[in-house]
């Protein structure tokens, strides 16, 4: 009587399990699924396929052991196998695709794949000669009867043929173990411990010693793989990042990723990193903010938000030669919920061009400044404190036309206006702008339209301060005009005394006057040829282009060739 009870005891045991695999086994697949649905990831879809297959294979056996030895029981035997002939052939496409060997899936190779699994599912099906199934025996497992498969040639070899790769999809998990590091070797090693039990499984249910029972476990022992590959997937981060990405993307780039948890650890450090924050080791279970450089926008970054992070030289830990190293850092997320990707792409060299560049504009006597079509000022540099004493944080927004002087805010708008559809063209202008002491101040300078260029999108302005080279002239040319006016008066006077001695004098003192009138009149005429040039040099200014002398001597020939003949 206690011997009944304990193979009834046994008996309800084996169903249990067997029905518990296929559940921890649907669980895995689930678990999977959620967490590659979003991206296209054929090693997460191979894997959800071999789970859900050895979830219906166990599901299948526990409804056979409950059948019993009936006819229902026998189609639930073909049914099982059926469904287990695909796993391994799906194995090992998850195990090339996770190894980042993928490309070597061709359609054409899928197809050659599939045949094998094909073939054997309808052998089982048809059940011509015996080749698959020798023969069907009743036996009893832990006290529960049921029909038990006698291999046939055909199962042998298909288990052979499962032996096989089965193998090689272990090897290419080993081989992605050795060459990976931290949570991805431990992913590796546990996905290939986790096929080692079902492989060894089917071979010693071949190889039928007589201390284990007449029926094949294999899907039982499923569940236990399963339950390795959950823990995987919550201890390792299984499908959060492959082996494949860590090897050939993450290792390999020369940007500086760290990877945190949901704990603010760290997961793994590439090689960039590594060196970037002068670690020892790999910093792998680490609290982020030990590795990470200790700085406000670090913190931030942490917090999800992106940052410029700076390796200052005075941190003993983070010395980088004596000059501070600039990072443009990212953060988002990865996988599950709470794992971050930090990106730290160094930006050092840039950084400085861009400070230097800016430095040469903040401290430039010129004003630099960028406005958009319609004269609003989005830049100006600080050298308009110094010009025109105003703060160029609140010039900034202003219309820039609205401190022109009126007189001139025409000839300023209108040469621009003109160039705005013309890219990279400049204008030459010059104009009084308003100081903020209520004074004038002359303005020269060149615009150029920048509209196409992304970093500007505006009128680049360079100004000059002109206003004391613009008084300085004005003086000079109301002293030229006083010259000329006191020497003409003077002029004026001698030539009258000139006229006098030559009405009084003898013949030789008319000789002299008329020397100092032809003297006098020469001098004259100098005055007013003085004026000529000032005018012609004015209104002939070319902003110091280069000419070409022989041609504008051509011309003047031709001119003075043109005056002659015109005389004759």
């Amino acid at each position: 009587m206690q011997a009944a009870s304990a193979m009834v005891g046994a008996s309800d045991t084996l169903v249990a399990a067997v029905f518990a695999s296929a559940l921890t086994s649907t669980a895995a697949g689930t678990l999977a699924y959620l967490r590659t649905r979003e991206r296209r990831d054929h090693a997460g879809t191979a894997f959800v396929a071999i789970t859900y297959g050895a979830a219906l294979w166990a599901a299948l056996f526990g409804l056979q052991l409950l059948a019993g030895p009936t006819d229902l029981g026998l189609l639930l035997l073909r049914a099982k196998w059926v469904a287990a002939t695909p796993i391994v052939t799906t194995s090992l496409l998850f195990g090339l695709y996770y190894t980042g060997r993928g490309d070597w899936v061709t359609p054409r190779r899928a197809a050659l794949l599939s045949v094998e699994p094909a073939l054997a599912g309808a052998l089982i099906v048809l059940d011509r000669g015996g080749l698959f199934f020798a023969g069907v025996a009743q036996r009893s497992v832990f006290g529960v009867e049921t029909y038990v498969a006698v291999p046939g040639v055909g199962f042998v070899l298909h288990v052979a043929y499962g032996f096989l790769v089965g193998s090689a999809f272990v090897m290419l998990l080993a081989e992605a173990a050795s060459r990976s590091s931290g949570p991805y070797r431990k992913q590796a090693a546990t996905l290939a411990l986790a096929s080692t039990f079902p492989l060894v499984t089917e071979v010693v249910y071949i190889l039928d010693p007589p201390w284990i029972p007449p029926a094949d476990t294999t899907p039982v022992v499923f569940g236990g793989a399963s339950l390795l590959l959950l823990f995987a997937m919550y201890r390792f981060d299984l499908f959060d990042v492959a082996p494949v990405a860590h090897e050939t993307v993450f290792a390999g780039l020369e940007d500086a990723i760290v990877v945190v948890d949901e704990s603010g650890r760290v997961l793994e450090t590439n090689p960039a990193a590594r060196e970037a924050f002068d670690l020892d080791g790999d910093g792998v279970g680490l609290p982020a903010d030990r590795v990470l450089p200790d700085s406000p926008a670090s913190a931030a970054l942490l917090d999800g938000e992106d940052a410029e992070v700076v390796v200052d030289d005075d941190a003993d830990a983070y010395s980088r030669g004596g000059e501070p190293t600039y990072f443009e850092a990212t953060c988002e997320p990865l996988g599950r919920e709470g794992v971050r990707l930090l990106v730290f792409r160094d930006v050092t060299e840039r950084t400085r061009v861009e400070r230097r560049y800016r430095a040469y504009v903040e401290h430039a006597d010129d004003i630099i400044a960028v406005a958009d079509a319609d004269g609003v000022l989005e830049y100006i540099s600080p050298a308009v404190e110094g010009v025109l004493g105003y703060d160029p944080e609140l010039l900034e927004g202003g219309v820039f036309t609205d401190y022109i002087h009126p007189d001139d805010r025409r000839g300023v708008a209108e040469p621009f206006a003109e160039s705005l559809g013309r890219p990279g063209e400049s204008v030459r202008v010059s104009f009084r702008v308003e100081h903020a002491d209520g004074g004038w101040r002359t303005l020269d300078g060149v615009g150029v339209n920048r509209f196409h260029d992304p970093q500007i999108g505006g009128y680049l302005m360079t100004l000059r301060d002109e206003t004391r080279r613009e008084r300085y002239e004005q003086r000079l040319r109301v002293l030229t005009r006083v010259l000329r006016h006191d020497l003409r008066n003077e002029l004026n006077v001698v030539l009258g005394y000139a006229d006098v001695i030559a009405a009084r004098g003898d013949d030789e003192s008319v000789e002299y006057a008329e020397r100092i009138q032809r003297s006098a009149g020469r001098l004259a005429s100098l005055g007013n040829r003085v004026r000529g040039v000032d005018r012609t040099l004015r209104s002939a200014d070319h902003g110091g282009r280069p000419v070409d002398a022989v041609a504008v001597a051509d011309e003047v020939a031709a001119r003075a060739r043109g005056c002659s003949r015109r005389r004759r």
